[in-house]
């Protein structure tokens, strides 16, 4: 009774093992990321994405790409790196230049945390998104323009040509003063994101009559 019993769990366990190897099967994700101090092309094919490694600012973005369909995209914000101590003061009369920051992340992300992120198109992907520092200069020199018609030519040459974040987008749109030719320049050189929610686009403005035309048109998109 007892070989019988035996034989019969094993005979069960031959069926039910091949059958539980291809429900855990995952289907194996890229993963992106760039900035000035690394690059990375990875495919990802567990249940969790773990990465350790130098930043150059203080985020990252990662980009996760599901074949040549969809996409999804994730900033996540780096620590400063701790530095050595000094084994020997240094005199105060002598001046050393400061070191530039420097950043690290350590982090992780499962199959499921990724999936509640919104996923886009791939048509509307671009890649990598612009670098703070870069991002940085293109907001000062807008910053420099004296006429606001120059700061909305600026911008707007902006949204057509460079791959920014949602962040670095709306932070470019709030330069523009006045909430009319915000809504000009909105509509003329960054509505093509897909980033874009109608909450995003209701906080781009202030005034009730442009949002409620900016919300407007975004819905007839």
């Amino acid at each position: 009774m007892k070989k019988h019993s035996l034989s019969a769990v094993m005979f069960f366990l031959i069926l039910v093992a091949p059958g539980r190897s291809q429900e855990n099967a995952l289907d194996s994700i890229r993963v992106r990321a760039a900035d000035t101090v690394m690059k990375l092309d990875s495919m990802w094919s567990d249940s969790v994405w773990r990465w350790a490694g130098p930043c150059s600012t203080e985020v990252l973005t990662f980009q996760f790409d599901y074949g040549d369909t969809t996409f999804r995209r994730t900033t996540v914000p780096c620590h400063p790196a701790l530095t050595e101590t000094m084994s020997s003061p240094t005199p105060a009369s002598l001046y050393t230049e400061p070191a530039p920051q420097s950043y690290f992340l350590e982090w992780s992300i499962s199959r499921f945390e990724l999936e509640q992120i919104t996923a886009q198109p791939m048509s509307s992907s671009c890649f990598p998104p612009l670098q703070t520092p870069v991002f940085k200069q293109l907001v000062a020199e807008v910053d420099r323009a004296i006429f606001e018609a120059d700061k909305c030519a600026q911008i707007e040459k902006m949204g057509k040509n460079q791959c920014l974040t949602k962040a670095q987008a709306q932070e470019a749109l709030l330069l523009i003063p006045s909430e009319d030719r915000r809504l000009e320049t909105l509509f003329s050189g960054f509505i093509h994101f897909t980033f874009w929610t109608e909450e995003d686009i209701a906080m781009l403005f202030e005034l009730q009559f442009i949002r409620e035309r900016a919300l407007a048109t975004f819905e007839s998109r």
